[in-house]
């Protein structure tokens, strides 16, 4: 299978955000044992896994948290 077209997206997939119609072309390589797909998914995650590791978790301050929870109230 030439899989070359979805290389910008296996990130994406993995994160959730792929285009719809992208994301069922990857799931449908994936269900039919694309050993392309499988192994840049794989690579996918791992670089996902690594860029989140690089960004230091943190926590609003007070005014920052009641101003975000009252704006997903008022939705």
């Amino acid at each position: 299978m030439d899989c070359r077209h979805l290389d910008d997206f296996y990130e994406l997939y993995v994160l959730g955000a792929a285009d719809p119609d992208i994301a069922v072309e990857i799931s449908r390589h994936l269900d039919n044992g694309c050993a392309c797909c499988t192994s840049r998914l794989r690579e996918a995650a791992l670089n996902v896994y690594l860029v989140s590791t690089l960004v230091p978790s943190s926590r609003p301050g007070p005014k920052t948290r009641a101003r975000l929870l009252s704006r997903l109230k008022k939705k």
